[in-house]
């Protein structure tokens, strides 16, 4: 038994090694790397933040080069209000961080790349609460949308999908967004209406 367990930690690391963004590394388009960076993000723990971009000069839209982080980096800005409560803070300065640049034949690269975090990361039990890590597929949406026009509560038929998916960690979203979805689509047939 305890061969199988070293065994699953060497193909894992394997893995980890595989997917691990690395220096040259070349792009098709800047959000095939937000993707590939945000699968890599899915697999070691972390949720991936959009940070500063540099936009071409000559047209004002090209994105010329881009940075990725983990959502912990940098600070809050300290804002003094009265009578508000203060959210917990979550950014801790984290360095972990992907930067691509666009090239002359307009792929992108990698330029940069940080893999160490000053933080825990999650477990893969808890990754699909991370904000860049929550997905819906077409299918659960139209799951919900059916749900939803016979009269279900949201909240039911997130515990029915999470069960058919065989656990809230295998389903890619979490509840609250999931019925401020429904929240929404509500408010635009009525306002249609």
């Amino acid at each position: 038994m305890e061969n199988d367990g070293n065994m699953s930690s060497l193909e894992n690391a394997a893995t980890k090694e595989d997917i691990t963004p690395k220096v040259g590394m070349e792009f098709d388009s800047e959000n095939h790397a937000y993707l590939y960076y945000n699968m890599y993000a899915g697999y070691v723990g972390f949720s991936v933040r959009k940070d500063w971009r540099n936009k071409s000069k000559a047209d004002g839209t090209t994105i010329i080069s881009r940075k990725y982080c983990c959502y912990k980096a940098g600070f809050k800005r300290e804002v003094e209000c009265e009578g508000k409560k203060s959210r917990k803070e979550l950014r801790v300065g984290c360095e972990a961080q992907m930067v691509i640049s666009r090239k002359q034949n307009g792929k992108y690269h990698v330029t940069f790349f940080e893999a160490k975090h000053n933080h825990e990361v999650v477990t893969p039990r808890s990754k699909h609460k991370l904000p860049s890590q929550r997905k819906i597929s077409a299918a659960q949406a139209a799951e919900a949308e059916l749900a939803n026009h016979s009269g279900k509560r949201q909240k039911l038929v997130f515990e029915f999908m999470s069960k058919q998916a065989g656990g809230r960690e295998n389903l890619g979203f979490t509840l609250k967004p999931f019925v401020d979805d429904a929240m929404c689509r509500r408010w635009v047939l009525v306002l249609k209406a």
